[in-house]
C-alpha cells in the first residue's frame, strides 16, 4: 500500500521500477491465468477457485510484491542487514526452550490457527510446534516455520543478509542464529544450501577478475582430468546424503515419480490444485515438495515457464550488478537459495519467510543506488 500511495501522490522517494520488476508481475499474471484456465477446463467448482486465487495471492504474488517493494522505495542495506540479524538472535533466545521442550514433556503442537479455513497445503501449514518427530523417529524443530525444512531457507537468507551488518556483535549474532537452525532443522538442503550460496555468490560476482578466470580455467582443466574420480565421489556423496534421511527421500523420490507420471494428463495449463496421495507417499499430496514439478503438475508448461522466465533474468542481472552493488549481492543469494529450494519445496508457500531476501532482489535490481 505504501509503494501504491507513494506512487500516485508523485512521491520524490518513489522509483520508477525498471523492466525485471515488470517482468514479475506479467509472471505473477500468466501463474494467475493458468490457475483459472485449469479450474474452469477440469470444473473445479468456484469454491475452490477462490481458495486457489487466495493461495496463489499470498504466494505467487508476493514474489512480485516484495520485489516491487525494494525496487520502488529507498531501503538501505543495513537496515535489511540489522533485521536479519534480529530475527537470528531471537532464534539463539529461544533455542533452549525448544530444545528442552521434549524432555520437559511439553506438547509439540500448541495451536491451529483458524485461518486454516481459507486452505492451504496442509493443517500443519497453520500450526505452531514446539517440536516435531522424523519419519525415523528422531527430533527436529521448525522455529517460525511450518515444518523443519522450510525454516532452512529462512536461515540461508538471514545468514546471507546478517553479514552486511556493520556491527560485529549484530554479525555474530546473526551467524550464530542461522548456523543453529541449520543444524536443528536437519534440513539436508540446507546444509548444501548455506556454503553454495556464499560460495557461489563470492565467486559470480567476481567474475571480472583475472585471478577467478585464472582459477575457474584450472577448475575446468582439472574437472576433465579428473572426471571418473569426480563422479565416482559425487555418486557416493549422493548415496549417504539420500541415506541420512532415506525415508523422507523414498518419498520424495515417489512423489516426484508420481508428479512426472502425471503431467502430460495436463500438460499445458496443469491439473489446478494438488492431488491426494496415497500411503505409498505418506497421503502427501502429489505435486509438493517440488517447485518445478508443483508447477508443471498444477499450472502446466504455462506456469512453469512463467515461473522460469524472471528466476534467471533477475539472477543473470544480480551477477552483473553484483559486481559493484553489496545489496545486489544479498538479492542474489536469496535467488540461489531459491533455486537449491526449489528442488525439495513449494517454494511460494514459503515466500513469507524470506520476504525480506526478496526485498534485497528487489533494491539489487532499481536502475540507480541510493
Amino acid at each position: 500500500m505504501l509503494v501504491v500511495w507513494r506512487f500516485v501522490t508523485a512521491d520524490p522517494s518513489f522509483r520508477r521500477p525498471p523492466l525485471s520488476i515488470w517482468i514479475w508481475w506479467l509472471s505473477a499474471l500468466a501463474l494467475l491465468m493458468a490457475l483459472v484456465v485449469a479450474h474452469l477446463q477440469y470444473g473445479l467448482g468456484t469454491g475452490q477457485l477462490i481458495k486457489s486465487i487466495i493461495g496463489w495471492a499470498k504466494g505467487w504474488a508476493m514474489f512480485a510484491v516484495f520485489i516491487t517493494v525494494g525496487a520502488c522505495l529507498i531501503i538501505r542495506l543495513e537496515t535489511l542487514a540489522r533485521a536479519a540479524n534480529i530475527v537470528a538472535l531471537q532464534t539463539v533466545v529461544f533455542t533452549p526452550l525448544l530444545v528442552a521442550a521434549p524432555s520437559l514433556g511439553l506438547p509439540g503442537e500448541l495451536w491451529v490457527s483458524p485461518l486454516k479455513i481459507v486452505g492451504g497445503p496442509g493443517p500443519e501449514f497453520f500450526s505452531f510446534r514446539l517440536y516435531s518427530f522424523t519419519p525415523d523417529g528422531g527430533l527436529r524443530w521448525a522455529y517460525f516455520a511450518p515444518w523443519a525444512p522450510g525454516a532452512g531457507i529462512a536461515a540461508v537468507v538471514l545468514f546471507s543478509l546478517g553479514m552486511a551488518d556493520r556491527s560485529l556483535y549484530w554479525r555474530v549474532a546473526g551467524v550464530i542464529g542461522a548456523l543453529l537452525m541449520v543444524a536443528l532443522v536437519q534440513s539436508r538442503l540446507a546444509l548444501i544450501a548455506l556454503p553454495f550460496v556464499m560460495l557461489a555468490t563470492y565467486f559470480l560476482t567476481r567474475l571480472d577478475r583475472p585471478w577467478v578466470l585464472v582459477l575457474g580455467a584450472s577448475g575446468f582443466l582439472a574437472l576433465g582430468l579428473g572426471w571418473g574420480l569426480i563422479v565416482e565421489a559425487i555418486t557416493d556423496a549422493k548415496a549417504s546424503f539420500d541415506a541420512y534421511r532415506s525415508a523422507s527421500t523414498a518419498v520424495r523420490s515417489s512423489l516426484q515419480a508420481i508428479a512426472q507420471h502425471r503431467i502430460p494428463e495436463a500438460a499445458i495449463w496443469g491439473h489446478g490444485i494438488q492431488d491426494k496421495g496415497t500411503h505409498l507417499v505418506e497421503f502427501m499430496p502429489i505435486g509438493s515438495h517440488h517447485t518445478w514439478n508443483g508447477l508443471l503438475f498444477i499450472k502446466g508448461y504455462v506456469g512453469a515457464v512463467a515461473f522460469a522466465i524472471p528466476l534467471i533474468w533477475s539472477t543473470v542481472e544480480l551477477i552483473y550488478r553484483g559486481h559493484r552493488s553489496a545489496i545486489a549481492r544479498g538479492g542474489l543469494c536469496c535467488l540461489l537459495g531459491i533455486w537449491i529450494y526449489s528442488v525439495g519445496e513449494n517454494i511460494e508457500i514459503l515466500v513469507y519467510l524470506f520476504w525480506i531476501g526478496l526485498v534485497a532482489v528487489g533494491r539489487g535490481l532499481a536502475k540507480a543506488e541510493r
